[in-house]
């Protein structure tokens, strides 16, 4: 790893560190966290901008480094109204920072990790058929292996229309047909009398 690289590291670790940190700073000093001038949104923006660029794509894919993209926009714009970070906000902060966290290490022993806050779980576990269904899987496939499924699907149905129409299939039909079994069975029956 080059040293531009492994500075991008250290900041990126130093800004989660902050954003996990700082519902302790403010419950120590009971003052609140300035939102802005290299403070809360500032390194939210660091962890969103150097996770991209350091192409770190299991953390991109986890559910936290997206709420933080939320909770920044969000920041951002009460900022306008108030300068400072609340302690809910700041304990938000800190779950999310913490989970992007161990998601980083994790990835960095090439492994993925996955967390589910409570609404995901019941979501993941509810008995029954989801309210919705989307063709979101189909449209991030490749076109062609949407044409190959597809034409798999009508070749399975044209096979099946073809071989019930041909003479073989009513035979198997009749032979394997539960009054055809019964015949058989009377059929072995009366053979064993007869014997």
């Amino acid at each position: 790893m080059n040293n531009y690289k492994a500075k991008k590291f250290i900041k990126l670790g130093t800004a989660i560190r902050y954003l996990n940190d700082v519902k302790y700073k403010m419950g120590a000093s009971g003052t609140p966290e300035p939102l802005w001038n290299d403070h809360v949104i500032d390194n939210i923006r660091i962890v969103l901008d150097l996770t991209k660029e350091l192409k770190l794509s299991g953390t991109l894919d986890a559910g936290a480094f997206g709420k933080l993209s939320k909770m920044h926009s969000m920041l951002k714009e009460a900022s306008k109204s108030s300068p400072d970070l609340t302690m809910p906000q700041a304990e938000e902060l800190h779950e999310l920072a913490r989970r992007i966290r161990e998601s980083l290490l994790a990835e960095g022993n090439n492994r993925v990790v996955y967390y589910l806050d409570e609404t995901e779980v019941a979501a993941v576990t509810s008995p029954g058929w989801p309210k919705e269904l989307t063709l979101g899987l189909v449209g991030k496939m490749p076109l062609s292996i949407v044409a190959w499924l597809l034409s798999l699907t009508f070749a399975a149905f044209g096979l099946g229309v073809i071989a019930s129409e041909a003479g073989w299939y009513g035979w198997v039909k009749e032979a394997i047909s539960p009054q055809a079994q019964n015949g058989a069975e009377r059929s072995g029956d009366a053979s064993s009398d007869g014997g």
